[in-house]
């Protein structure tokens, strides 16, 4: 259970990483497209199309989280010290002197946004499969009918 807070906590983390992201770049791109498009009002509505079209692509790459690095220099090695690694520790009176006891690990804040982020994603995911079902059904009884 330990392990999975943590865990939670993390991807939590990372998905507010990528949605702030996403969100910054994919506005950045947007007002941009908006721009061109008022500010050179005789574009052809053709290439006005691709610059909407790349724009919304922005957002849609922005909420990958993929990052490449590429090493210039060799990696230098890393030691990893116990006392240097982040823990949360509470010292007790009555503990023998040199025994430390560890909290139990709680949710984030960012977890409880995440969590009902994806619950909304669950809930608009089954609404958009439910349209799709009427539509095709409708669309099936339109060719029965011609």
């Amino acid at each position: 259970m330990i392990g999975g807070v943590q865990q939670f906590n993390a991807a939590a983390a990372i998905w507010l990483d990528v949605l702030a992201r996403a969100s910054l770049q994919g506005g950045i791109a947007l007002i941009l497209a908006w721009c061109i498009s008022r500010l050179l009002p005789r574009i052809p509505p053709a290439i006005k199309v691709w610059i909407w079209r790349i724009a919304l692509l922005k957002l849609l790459i922005a909420l990958c989280p993929i990052s490449i690095n590429v090493p210039i220099l060799p990696a230098s090695r890393i030691e990893i010290v116990a006392e240097d690694l982040p823990a949360t520790v509470i010292h007790s009176e009555p503990a023998a002197a040199g025994t430390t006891i560890l909290e139990k690990p709680r949710f984030a804040a960012t977890s409880g946004i995440f969590a009902l982020w994806c619950l909304g994603a669950i809930v608009g995911a089954g609404k958009l499969a439910r349209h799709w079902m009427r539509a095709r059904k409708l669309r099936k009884s339109l060719r029965l009918n011609c």
